[in-house]
């Protein structure tokens, strides 16, 4: 999932941009580094020895911006 979601990203589809931009408040030209960053999360959470470092990267990322924690309802 996250690998899907960093895929969207990475390729800057017009539905994913304009999502981020309108409705989160990201410039168009902070997608690409979004996308690296979760794919960078999701690559360690795949490699089992790294599981934990890679969702507590992810989670850390969610606590620290504002505009991310908006994405998950449960965080607020």
């Amino acid at each position: 999932m996250l690998a899907a979601s960093a895929a969207g990203k990475l390729t800057s589809q017009a539905p994913v941009v304009e999502m981020l931009a309108r409705k989160l408040g990201f410039q168009a030209s902070t997608v690409p580094m979004l996308g690296a960053l979760e794919l960078a999360c999701a690559v360690i959470f795949a490699v089992p020895r790294t599981a934990v470092l890679g969702a507590v990267g992810w989670v850390a990322s969610l606590l620290r911006e504002p505009r991310l924690r908006a994405l998950l309802p449960l965080v607020r």
